[in-house]
């Protein structure tokens, strides 16, 4: 990289560590904050609707965040480009599963009617969040990307526990409408920033262009969106078969210490996924294999640097520190140490599977996560009933490993290929 590119990186790297620690700080007194006050079922209840939600939200608007990632730097292909009705369109559809799921599955939710209203509502606004959220990145608008992910967490926080108070609903309940009051906040800061830079989002483009655009985000992007929704399977899946397995209460506890470890090292590791994707990106773009690659390989060995530090350390004090945030008992010795090596072998994943992105080999990609995130889902249906919840945590580690494995064995041909570049 150059000194200008190594400077430009580095000031992206502190800002989108503070857009990922600040509020990663702040969902980590959400946490404990949210089953003190509402308690494990309660928070049990929200878990599985934003489970249900995000996997939602992949499938029908991935497509179009991952297309405005791997177009960088394309000004022929942006979210300007699009129909003014996609997004809305994208967002209004994700809604649809979530009602059918969430209906089914929480049907013993005291509010239940409240309740999916709330969990339609978190969807609609959070995939339209998502997509501005990606426009953001691509243009390396870090310090809005911040700013809005903070009004967005720290927002939800106080929303919830006003709502709560204010209106005396249920705890999953006011968690949903707090974040569906808080997005729109985001969004507001997302778009206004971008409006102060003389750059609107969206305005109705020629019907020829945006229909062409739109042909190309979906040539590229619905691979990308069934992989998205594939991993979001494979990462969270378990809250709902533990919901329906063992109840919501276990579904709430599990899911409280997983979200603190997984969050926690998606929150660390973050910015060395983030800034690198749209360097690696725009290196292919230009022609630069060599140079996506060389990128790609130094924020790898970064990341398994940190990766093993956080290991350690958590597998030494994680179960202790855990317990005494969340104020319960974790019974399940071996709980921590898995979701620890999950969570750092699925963040390598996402780096080891760069090298078959770039060549658009996403379905192939597609294929890969849905085969794993499947398999995790069969064993874990007859895994969590014999085992506990520390059953899911040896899926998710074994699924998040294989993926790695995977990825990194099949990319090592075009590894290969670029010594030659």
């Amino acid at each position: 990289m150059t000194e200008t590119t190594t400077a430009a990186s580095g000031r992206s790297l502190l800002a989108y560590g503070l857009g990922k620690i600040i509020p990663g700080l702040l969902l980590f007194m959400a946490v404990p904050l949210w089953t003190r006050i509402f308690g494990p079922e309660q928070y049990g209840f929200y878990s599985i609707a934003w489970s249900v939600a995000l996997f939602s939200s992949s499938l029908f608007t991935g497509w179009i965040r991952q297309a405005l990632l791997r177009h960088t730097g394309n000004e022929g292909a942006t979210l300007r480009s699009l129909p003014r009705w996609t997004i809305p369109a994208a967002s209004v559809l994700a809604s649809v599963p979530v009602a059918l799921l969430v209906a089914v599955q929480l049907r013993h939710v005291g509010d239940g009617r409240t309740f999916i209203i709330s969990a339609i509502l978190f969807t609609v606004i959070n995939s339209a969040y998502t997509v501005l959220q990606a426009s953001a990145q691509r243009q390396a608008r870090s310090t809005t990307y911040t700013l809005a992910e903070i009004v967005r967490v720290g927002g939800a926080v106080l929303a919830s526990l006003a709502v709560q108070k204010i209106l005396g609903l249920e705890g999953g309940t006011s968690i949903l409408i707090g974040f569906c009051l808080s997005s729109i906040s985001a969004v507001g800061v997302l778009q206004w920033r971008q409006i102060a830079k003389g750059k609107p989002h969206s305005y109705r483009p020629e019907r020829t262009r945006g229909d062409s655009t739109l042909a190309t985000f979906w040539r590229y992007g619905w691979p990308m969106a069934i992989w998205l929704a594939a991993s979001t399977l494979l990462l969270y899946q378990d809250r709902v078969i533990i919901g329906s397995v063992l109840g919501p209460a276990a579904a709430g506890e599990y899911a409280a210490v997983a979200d603190v470890i997984v969050r926690g090292f998606a929150m660390v590791s973050f910015p060395l996924t983030m800034v690198s994707h749209p360097l690696i990106m725009g290196a292919w773009n230009r022609g630069e294999a060599s140079s996506a690659l060389a990128i790609n390989r130094t924020f790898k060995r970064y990341l398994i640097g940190l990766s093993v530090v956080i290991v350690l350390s958590g597998c030494l004090f994680g179960q202790s520190v855990l317990e005494l945030i969340l104020d319960i008992r974790i019974t399940e010795p071996l709980l921590v140490p898995l979701l620890l090596i999950g969570a750092a072998l699925w963040q390598l994943g996402l780096m080891t599977h760069k090298e078959l992105e770039v060549e658009n080999r996403t379905r192939l990609m597609a294929i890969l996560i849905v085969s794993v995130a499947a398999s995790s889902a069969v064993i874990n249906a007859f895994l969590t009933a014999q085992s506990g919840i520390v059953g899911p945590a040896a899926v998710f580690a074994a699924g998040a490993g294989a993926y790695v494995l995977i990825t990194y064995s099949l990319g090592a041909r075009l590894r290969k290929r670029s010594i030659h570049v």
